[in-house]
């Protein structure tokens, strides 16, 4: 099972579209909505998600420079809420509003008008193949925001080897289902789930395993951690991948490049048949020390030799490993427009 965000995907998000759904209430002026976009910059600011580093940009121009002199607004009681989005308290002139933004269950969590609802959903079906954020002020719907993401080069590549090696691939996002059949239909991925909490993606694996399947989980970020736990083999892939997602791991890739998961799968199997070789081979050389032993054929002295010589054959057998072919080209990722694809 594969994540999407930050792992089919380069993570690298770019805001496509802002709808002001407090504008369409009441009319307000550039200055107002760009000062409640400060708000919400500064709440993303707080944030180590891909989507937030996208909006800061867009708001302030540089992440790097957010807190700046005269930024951004202070945040207080900054938290991440499983499943919906992060939520805080920023400095508003003499007092703090709370800002919440995240997926579509923002609305379950907010007031909102039955013509909010009706914009936020007609500005998700226009940006269907985007991910959309809903933003809240104040406990009141104000903003969706849609962001584009591209899928990494090496993905499709990864996948259409991983099904060469037998392995069924499935694709787990908390993404909605537009954004989620998007990827999923781009990279040929029948089997997939969408809006799903960290929780269930751990139910997810956890069934499989009981199933009787060996589940490999592949994620980068916090909300993988627990289903990378679950797994058979938990892979945490990425160079910014998250602390937690890393310990919660078997494995670990320090690297964006995805043809590395079904190399290392190579890997692994064929290190697999050389245990099994180098038991057989020890195995037989025993047995067959001990008859020759039995009917005199052996000589101390030729007993000691065959079983220093059955350590060195293992050895060598063994460092074949290092020989074998399965990694490929291990050149980084680089920009190529024409063979990105918008998601």
């Amino acid at each position: 099972a594969l994540d999407k965000t930050g792992t089919l995907t380069r993570g690298e998000f770019s805001v496509v579209a802002v709808e002001d759904l407090a504008g369409r209430r009441q009319a307000r002026s550039v200055e107002e909505r760009q000062a409640a976009l400060r708000c919400v910059a500064a709440v993303e600011a707080m944030s180590a998600h891909p989507l937030a580093a996208a909006i800061v940009s867009s708001v302030v121009g540089c992440a790097a420079e957010a807190f700046e002199a005269g930024g951004l607004p202070d945040v207080r009681k900054f938290k991440n809420i499983e499943g919906v989005g992060i939520q805080g308290h920023v400095s508003s002139g003499t007092s703090f509003v709370s800002v919440l933004a995240g997926n579509a269950k923002v609305l379950e969590e907010v007031a909102v008008t039955d013509a909010d609802r009706q914009h936020f959903e007609a500005f998700q079906r226009t940006h269907a193949h985007d991910t959309v954020l809903a933003v809240a002020l104040g406990g009141a719907l104000e903003f969706a925001i849609a962001l584009n993401d591209t899928l990494r080069p090496s993905a499709q590549g990864a996948i259409d080897e991983l099904r060469h090696l037998g392995c069924s691939v499935a694709m787990l996002t908390g993404d909605a289902e537009p954004a989620a059949t998007a990827v999923a239909q781009s990279l040929g991925i029948h089997e997939f789930r969408s809006s799903m909490l960290p929780a269930e993606k751990q139910a997810w694996v956890a069934t499989s395993e009981k199933s009787g399947a060996r589940t490999l989980m592949l994620g980068d970020g916090i909300n993988d951690a627990n289903a990378l736990a679950a797994a058979s083999v938990g892979v945490a892939m990425g160079e910014g991948c998250m602390a937690l997602a890393a310990r919660s791991a078997d494995i670990c890739i320090m690297s964006n490049d995805l043809s590395l998961l079904p190399q290392s799968i190579n890997l692994c199997r064929y290190a697999r048949k050389i245990v099994k070789l180098n038991i057989a081979l020890v195995a037989f050389i025993k047995v067959a020390t001990i008859v020759l032993a039995l009917l005199g054929l052996l000589p101390l002295w030729l007993a000691v030799l065959v079983d220093a010589g059955s350590l060195i054959l293992v050895l060598l057998v063994s460092v074949s490993v290092l020989r074998y072919p399965c990694w490929a080209s291990l050149d980084e990722e680089v920009d190529n427009p024409e063979g990105d694809q918008c998601v």
